[in-house]
């Protein structure tokens, strides 16, 4: 994203602990189309899973419901 943007930025909205080996973290990115300057912002969340505290997969989601219900919270969503 930042070859793409240079002034990409994601900030982490809220962390959804599943009480396993996953984490969902739900985020919000702003940042500038290249060339026109149009100002995107939007959300987007992510899955982690984590053994022996090392991150051993990523899975990226268009917006927090897709990931919250991927993750089996979909009364959350």
């Amino acid at each position: 994203m930042r070859d793409t943007y240079a002034d990409f930025t994601l900030r982490v909205e809220r962390f959804v602990d599943t009480s396993g080996d996953e984490v969902v973290a739900l985020t919000r990115y702003t940042a500038s189309g290249p060339g026109s300057g149009v100002q995107l912002e939007g959300e987007h969340g992510h899955i982690w899973t984590v053994r022996d505290d090392k991150a051993v997969r990523f899975r990226c989601f268009h917006s927090h419901r897709e990931a919250l219900e991927a993750a089996g919270f979909s009364e959350l969503a």
